[in-house]
């Protein structure tokens, strides 16, 4: 039987080979939750992750090839204001290069008594708008190319939108029902469902 984990690239996955991680898949390892978090190096080293882009993306290919699958999980709004784009441009990028079962998605919170919350109070980090935050949902979906069937999930608890769906198939629709939620023009419309399709890999 397969179990949740969740993984730590530092410690968990750097020192496996491909080898040990199919022993491991034999022995029920499966399902693996993987905060990302972003692809972009710059905020991934502004946020302390421990691992640039490429580094996950080798790991990550451990992971395919030991067919062990995982679940991808990345927060919009990570880089602050004005780094919408760059942010989905590079975590597309990064996602492109590897095989998902899901695309989970989460909205940046910041919690009291965190470092996060110090640079908020002293404005070294400004928090991304709300609409930042769903044009960086439509330019990560607008840069993701991927052809095998992958979940793409905005369900958490953090998110104002709900957009569900299955990539390649779905990513029309859902950006469809981004398009019209900024096109309303009204910060006022940024939440909601925007688009839920049964096709969703969910797990």
């Amino acid at each position: 039987m397969c179990k949740r984990v969740d993984v730590c690239f530092n410690k968990n996955l750097r020192d496996k080979t491909v080898e040990q991680l199919e022993e491991l898949h034999r022995l029920g390892l499966g399902f693996l939750y993987i905060g990302l978090e972003s692809g972009c190096d710059h905020i991934l080293k502004q946020m302390k992750k421990g691992h640039t882009a490429d580094e996950a993306v080798e790991q990550l290919k451990k992971l395919n090839k030991a067919q062990i699958p995982f679940h991808s999980i990345l927060i919009y709004g990570l880089g602050g204001t004005g780094t919408a784009k760059e942010n989905a441009l590079a975590s597309a990028k990064m996602l492109n290069q590897v095989h998902s079962t899901n695309i989970i998605m989460m909205n940046l919170t910041v919690f009291p008594d965190t470092e996060l919350e110090k640079w908020c109070k002293d404005g070294s980090f400004v928090q991304a708008s709300g609409r930042e935050r769903i044009e960086e949902l439509a330019y990560l979906l607008e840069a993701l190319d991927l052809t095998t069937p992958t979940g793409f999930s905005t369900s958490h608890v953090t998110n104002p939108v709900m957009v569900t769906g299955t990539l390649p198939y779905d990513k029309a629709k859902m950006l469809e029902g981004i398009y019209k939620m900024l096109g309303t023009g009204k910060d006022s419309d940024l939440h909601g469902i925007v688009c839920i399709s049964n096709a969703a890999i969910e797990r």
